[in-house]
């Protein structure tokens, strides 16, 4: 799944500060081959690490063919961990 086009606005770019994610980290996640799985609201989760190496889960929308809105992001639990590793 490609994503070329991020949608921020001051609401997701500040609940996503609130877990000290940087949208710049957010969007390196879409880009380092994350593993990807929709939710069951329809939206994809993408577990991967940012050029940094930190491990964070990305939540997001679709909004068109190739851009999407951040809904959440926050570090990885260790049992994300072990699914991102096991893909």
């Amino acid at each position: 799944m490609f994503f070329q086009f991020f949608k921020w606005d001051l609401n997701n770019i500040g609940h996503i500060s609130e877990q000290h994610v940087a949208p710049d980290e957010a969007e390196e996640v879409c880009y380092n081959n994350p593993l990807v799985c929709k939710t069951s609201l329809g939206r994809y989760c993408l577990l991967g690490r940012t050029d940094g190496g930190r491990y964070l889960t990305i939540i997001v929308d679709l909004m068109a063919k190739e851009t999407v809105r951040v809904i959440t992001a926050r570090d990885m639990s260790q049992a994300e961990r072990k699914r991102f590793y096991g893909r």
